[in-house]
This record gives C-alpha cells, sequence and structure tokens, in this order.
C-alpha cells in the first residue's frame, strides 16, 4: 500500500515515528496518526515549530491539551 511504512512496528518507535511525522512527503493524515507514538516533548517542538505543517500542529496542539 501506497504511504504505509513497509513494516508497522517501525512506526511505532518514537524516533521514526517523529521522523516520519516530520517528513513533509508523509501524507497528513498518516503523519496525525503516528503523533501517538511521539512523546510530549517532542509534541511541544512540532506543536510550536513553524516549519511543521498546520494540521500536524493542530493535532500536536490537541493530543497535548487532552487529558
Amino acid at each position: 500500500m501506497k504511504g504505509v511504512p513497509a513494516r508497522r512496528e517501525w512506526a511505532q518507535r518514537p524516533e521514526i515515528a517523529l521522523a516520519l511525522v516530520r517528513n513533509p512527503k508523509t501524507p497528513t493524515l498518516m503523519a496525525v496518526k503516528l503523533l501517538a507514538w511521539v512523546s510530549n516533548a517532542e509534541l511541544r517542538q512540532l506543536a510550536k515549530d513553524s516549519r511543521t505543517r498546520p494540521q500536524v500542529q493542530q493535532a500536536a496542539r490537541k493530543k497535548l491539551l487532552a487529558p
């Protein structure tokens, strides 16, 4: 399938998930789903970084505010 990581467990590793989220070629929907494996510290950075896609920024902020 196009756009899906070849090995799903790779996407569950925080450093790989973060790299995929930051990659502009990663589809936005997939990047938002991968935020589940990104640490809170990295989520804060993504939410503030102006180079992050707006949809991903918004999802990172929403995830940080969720209880």
